[in-house]
């Protein structure tokens, strides 16, 4: 059963791969914040529809939704856990096709991919810190995670497109 919550904050528990029992608040601003942030996977969901990366692009689309529609009221429920499970999913399915086009590429794309996952990982790693620290900077290494994470989709569909374009060509 879902927690009820007040205008101006909600009962939030952010859960790493771990933990689960560190409680603090979430604040409007918060969740505004990261609503819009889960709406960058879409940049890379409509670029992969456009360049024919139709599974990537559907992927990235799925992401945004299920993120966002988890930070519209961030509580411990069925949205917790799919945001986690895809985002996971979608973290290894990225992964997987560009390290398996990395060899086929020598591309600018290649070597932008080293940083951007650091900072992806980096990002949600401090955001996870900062949280059981109590620190109201969470938010902003979550909505960098975002970011880095949504750029490196992006990244993985430029690389796929060079990929291919040496295997057909």
């Amino acid at each position: 059963m879902e927690k009820s919550f007040t205008e101006n904050e909600s009962d939030v528990i952010f859960m790493n791969v771990y933990e689960v029992d560190v409680e603090m608040k979430c604040t409007e601003t918060d969740m505004k914040m990261l609503m819009f942030s889960s709406l960058f996977f879409l940049v890379p969901g409509i670029y992969g529809m456009y360049v024919a990366e139709y599974v990537h692009g559907i992927f990235s689309t799925i992401g945004s939704v299920v993120s966002f529609i988890y930070w519209i009221r961030p509580v411990p429920s069925w949205r917790l856990t799919l945001d986690l499970t895809v985002s996971k999913l979608l973290g290894v399915f990225y992964t997987v096709t560009g390290v398996y086009c990395c060899s086929s590429v020598s591309q600018w794309e290649v070597i932008l991919a080293f940083p951007l996952t650091f900072l992806m990982i980096g990002g949600y790693a401090m955001s996870n810190h900062m949280w059981k620290k109590r620190s109201p900077y969470w938010v902003l290494f979550h909505f960098g995670f975002h970011f880095f994470a949504s750029w490196s989709q992006l990244n993985t569909i430029f690389v796929l497109q060079h990929c291919f374009r040496i295997w057909w060509y």
